[in-house]
């Protein structure tokens, strides 16, 4: 399984809260931890290895 290479910055698209930008990433592999700002639902962390989010 292959863990998207997260930077600040970038755009994630999320299956349920749109898109929204990364503002924080902690971590690596299969613990890695995503801030994610969504300009509907704030800001949100979530496990990159289980969120359903990509890379925008």
């Amino acid at each position: 399984e292959v863990i998207a290479d997260w930077k600040v910055g970038d755009t994630a698209i999320h299956s349920k809260w749109g898109n929204g930008k990364v503002i924080n990433v902690a971590g690596e592999g299969a613990g890695m931890k995503l801030t994610i700002e969504f300009p509907t639902q704030g800001v949100r962390v979530v496990m990159a290895k289980f969120a359903p989010v990509k890379k925008g």
